[in-house]
């Protein structure tokens, strides 16, 4: 089975942008030789336990159609299978549908009009993927873009609720970052490298990234390479709005990292520990509140289409 493809849908993504489009393309599909399957996902987790399934019937190569949501999930069903084996690196493309799709972003998107070809030969580059470690038993979870505590945590509870309510727009990320500096409380807390503090203080936000874009489409971390076996490490301090305000249109210019509250680190890990629960974040899913977290990285785990 390592030749063929399972692609799942994501029916309700871009108000129905991904069966419309899935209906456009299974009879492009069936008219070629490219073998697949294919699965629905009608729910919260659900593209995990179907990609986990699949691994586990031996498919190695797996085509989301929905957004970041959904290729993060595609590789947490990769990661969490009891079989999973970095040995044999699966192979991920995505048909980007609805508002954010940061990830994509770094590579190139399938299509109507390539994807026959892409699929019937291949070309593959290694890319990195992300561990979030969590305390007490939580299960580990893994994101192939930005994952993240403080601030962005915050509006990635927010973005939940208006998933859930069907009021997100590629505006939410914005706008939920401005009203999230005015409600969000920074607590205090350590940043840890390498076995060796970093920072103590009052922690806005600390991201860490393989890719270069998040929050649809602020470009966080415009030297991050996917496929280096390093996190491109973003520290906010907190600081005053007034102060903080004026600098956020270097978010989508890729001068963030020039504002005079913002530090850059790069290591294969980074452990925050704080005096109150911080919001974490994994590619936008909401993974809860945590005294403690540690980003890592996993050099080469997986294949994307180029």
């Amino acid at each position: 089975m390592k030749n063929q493809w399972y692609f799942i849908i994501n029916p309700h993504s871009g108000k129905g942008e991904g069966f419309q489009l899935w209906k456009t393309l299974l009879p492009i599909l069936k008219a070629s030789d490219v073998l697949f399957s294919f699965g629905f996902s009608e729910y919260h987790t659900h593209t995990i336990e179907l990609v986990e399934t699949q691994y586990q019937k031996g498919i190695r190569q797996f085509i989301g159609l929905g957004g970041d949501g959904t290729i993060n999930e595609i590789v947490n069903g990769i990661f969490r299978s009891q079989q999973f084996s970095l040995s044999t690196p699966c192979t991920l493309g995505l048909f980007p549908i609805g508002t954010g799709n940061d990830w994509i972003k770094n590579h190139q998107a399938l299509t109507l009009e390539n994807c026959i070809e892409r699929l019937s030969t291949p070309h593959r580059a290694f890319h990195d993927v992300g561990l979030v470690s969590l305390p007490n038993g939580h299960t580990p979870h893994y994101f192939i873009n930005v994952a993240g505590g403080g601030l962005d945590g915050h509006v990635a509870q927010e973005i939940e609720n208006l998933v859930q309510n069907g009021k997100r727009n590629s505006f939410s990320y914005l706008k939920g970052t401005l009203l999230a500096l005015f409600k969000y409380h920074a607590p205090m807390g350590t940043i840890t490298i390498d076995n060796q503090e970093q920072f103590k203080g009052e922690i806005l936000l600390t991201a860490a990234s393989i890719g270069k874009y998040f929050g649809s489409g602020m470009l966080i971390s415009p030297k991050a390479l996917f496929d280096n076996g390093i996190l491109d490490i973003t520290l906010v301090k907190d600081d005053s709005n007034w102060i903080i305000l004026p600098h956020l249109g270097k978010l989508f210019n890729g001068k963030i990292e020039a504002a005079p509250f913002v530090e850059k680190f790069h290591s294969k890990s980074v452990t925050v520990t704080s005096n109150s629960k911080m919001p974490v974040q994994a590619d936008g899913e909401n993974l809860g509140l945590h005294y403690t977290f540690t980003f890592s990285v996993l050099k080469h785990a997986i294949f994307v289409l180029q």
